[in-house]
């Protein structure tokens, strides 16, 4: 008999316990195969929207990680249900796949090699910062990509290795962390194997700002 393999495993962030100290996962249990691949459990995506919903979070929960972790072959999938998690590994320890759902936000300087956003994404620890995709990422509609831009055109940046998909309802939330002048062109998302839709939606800018 071969044995299990657990070589991949999944780290779960901002959930709240059941009041029996236990994690209840409520109809989202259905969908997932934990230690195996999230990316193929979603189903329709209104059904699977409606399970994730369901799911008892954290709100104040705030993590933050500043190292390289330790796995076996696959590595970690990681699920972020509430709250805050900053994520500052290298590219010597790339998160499989992994899910932000519509009440968490990532943050910090993460390799990911698959990354389905629902929730929050905002790049950088406390300054403008880089989310690296290894494979695809995905933003849904509602998702939110809160973007620091500042001088000299710097912003945050998502580089993704292989193709990006956007949603037309997907938002994006602009902060100015410096001077931003007149003409000033931001590089924001990049996908080396190419770019499905495009940011329609900005719901705020900061100021003080200029127009750009």
């Amino acid at each position: 008999e071969e044995p299990a393999d657990y070589s991949t495993a999944t780290a779960v962030f901002g959930m709240a316990l059941a009041e029996n100290g236990m994690a209840d996962f409520g109809p989202y249990a259905d969908y997932a195969e934990f230690g195996a691949a999230l990316m193929s459990s979603y189903g329709d995506p209104e059904t699977f929207a409606a399970a994730i919903a369901d799911v008892p979070v954290d709100p104040d929960f705030n993590f933050t990680f500043n190292n390289d972790f330790l796995g076996i072959n696959a590595g970690w999938n990681a699920l972020l249900f509430g709250g805050t998690t900053t994520l500052n590994n290298t590219e010597n320890s790339w998160f499989e796949e992994m899910l932000v759902a519509p009440e968490a936000t990532l943050a910090g300087n993460a390799f990911v090699n698959n990354l389905r956003l629902m929730g929050t994404v905002s790049p950088g620890d406390g300054s403008i910062g880089t989310i690296h995709v290894g494979g695809e990422f995905n933003q849904v509609a509602g998702a939110i990509y809160a973007l620091e831009v500042g001088s000299n055109e710097s912003s945050d940046l998502i580089a993704v290795a292989d193709e990006a998909f956007i949603d037309d309802a997907a938002l994006v939330d602009v902060f100015t962390v410096g001077y931003v002048a007149d003409g000033d062109i931001f590089t924001i998302l990049t996908a080396d194997n190419g770019l499905e839709g495009q940011y329609l939606s900005l719901i705020h800018i900061s100021e003080p700002t200029r127009p750009y």
